[in-house]
């Protein structure tokens, strides 16, 4: 707020154009730098409550219920079951990994293993609810389908604006942080 009311001034009281011409470019590379500051702060708090009120609840979430179901189905006696359930918990664990080194490490590969990953967990996830059909595990599997979904486009969501962080932090901002310095 100081440097632009400096700015401000200086182009108020100044008579020479060429300081005139340079404060006014001063006055538009502060603008856009607040204005893409202001927008880096709204995504971030987007980002924060992204993971913490759906990807991270929702990927916990998604582990229990599995186990659930694969411990469900082992007692029941549903091989069937029980190695699709296994098989889609550890797939969901690979996909939680490579979410973190996609998100944390901005790493490009790790995003597309994420989404060939989630692939391959709703392709085994709808084994399983063929595998469960009319029976009581049935409706233990219903949460896994909608949390799969879920996970899926939080995560979409927090790529998106970790890339948009990113531009942000190393792009535009920079460029006019180091113009206004």
């Amino acid at each position: 707020a100081k440097v632009h009311e400096h700015v401000a001034r200086g182009l108020e009281t100044s008579v020479n154009p060429e300081r005139q011409a340079m404060l006014s470019e001063i006055e538009t590379n502060l603008n856009t730098y607040i204005a893409g500051f202001e927008r880096l702060v709204t995504i971030k708090r987007e980002e924060d409550t992204l993971l913490a009120e759906t990807l991270n609840p929702t990927g916990v979430g998604l582990a229990t219920d599995l186990k659930k179901v694969r411990d469900d189905a082992a007692k029941a006696g549903n091989s069937n079951a029980l190695i699709l359930a296994t098989t889609a918990l550890q797939e969901i664990m690979e996909v939680r990994i490579d979410v973190l080194k996609a998100l944390g490490g901005h790493d490009e590969e790790a995003a597309a293993r994420v989404e060939e990953e989630l692939a391959d967990v709703e392709t085994v996830i709808a084994g399983l609810d063929k595998a469960v059909a009319g029976t009581a595990l049935a409706a233990d599997v219903e949460p896994v389908d909608a949390e799969i979904v879920t996970y899926h486009e939080a995560f979409t969501r927090l790529y998106e604006i970790d890339q948009e962080v990113t531009a942000l932090a190393d792009g535009e901002m920079k460029t006019e942080a180091e113009e206004l310095g």
